[in-house]
């Protein structure tokens, strides 16, 4: 009875731990510390956060030392962050960017007082809890560059991905193509034959890319090459779509010269 007690813990204990590492690789956090105009911490402080991208809102408390966090947020560029304690005024925070597998850290301070006062703000979305080297594409942005129709033509935007000649597998800081790991959604969709991509996608269906290039998490130790991390897009409190056609005829075509 004991070792079948312990096997259930086990499993319950995989679970957990396999339901946060799929949410940490589809979501990013925002991270930071609430004082007041002489710098001391504020504990008790409301930080609620808010989002097209996000369903309802998300909000915490800040510690006795001030800090706070709200993770398991939907990667975008439009949040707003409201900060309010007792007998301080209020801040907003709007248009901070949250970035895919990142934390976004910013400090705020409040002042004596009820007033109000909205700042638009760009804060650096970084990692507070691992060295990995990664860069992140959003989907604004791959919309801007003249790529493919596939998304691993955005993967060579990243430092150190380079085109491997095997198909739009990348080798990655002289790896080669068959030794980086693809995940989708937070299901990891590398080929278990050839170690490649196993899935193809359209990159209009791609929300944000994250090129891991070094510093990968011991989960996945199997690569020597890339993480390669995708978020699909989905649904949101704005109405939006997006359409797109294809259209050739002749005078597309060139025409040879006679010689």
């Amino acid at each position: 009875m004991k070792g079948k007690m312990v096997g259930l813990l086990f499993i319950i204990l995989g679970l957990v731990v396999g339901w946060t590492a799929l949410a940490q690789s589809n979501t990013g956090s925002i991270s930071g510390k609430v004082v007041d105009q002489k710098g001391n911490p504020i504990p008790g402080a409301t930080v609620v956060v808010s989002s097209p991208a996000l369903q309802g809102t998300k909000g915490t408390a800040t510690g006795k030392d001030g800090n706070f966090l709200i993770p398991y947020l939907p990667p975008s560029s439009d949040y707003t962050v409201t900060v309010s304690a007792e007998g301080f005024n209020k801040v907003v925070l709007s248009k901070v960017q949250v970035q895919l597998n990142s934390t976004t850290n910013q400090n705020i301070s409040l002042e004596s007082g009820k007033s109000v006062v909205t700042v638009t703000a760009h804060p650096p979305a970084v990692s507070l809890k691992d060295t990995k080297v990664s860069t992140n594409l959003t989907s604004q942005e791959l919309s801007l560059l003249p790529l493919g129709r596939g998304y691993q033509n955005t993967l060579f935007l990243a430092p150190t991905a380079i085109n491997a000649g095997a198909g739009g597998n990348p080798g990655v800081a002289g790896s080669t193509a068959d030794e980086n790991v693809w995940i989708i959604n937070g299901i990891n969709t590398t080929d278990v034959v050839t170690g490649t991509f196993g899935t193809n996608l359209n990159y209009n269906f791609v929300r944000e890319v994250e090129v891991n290039t070094g510093g990968l998490p011991a989960e996945y130790s199997s690569s020597t090459g890339g993480l390669f991390n995708v978020l699909t897009k989905s649904g949101s409190n704005e109405f939006h779509g997006e359409a797109f056609a294809y259209y050739t005829n002749q005078n597309f075509s060139a025409k040879g010269i006679p010689v």
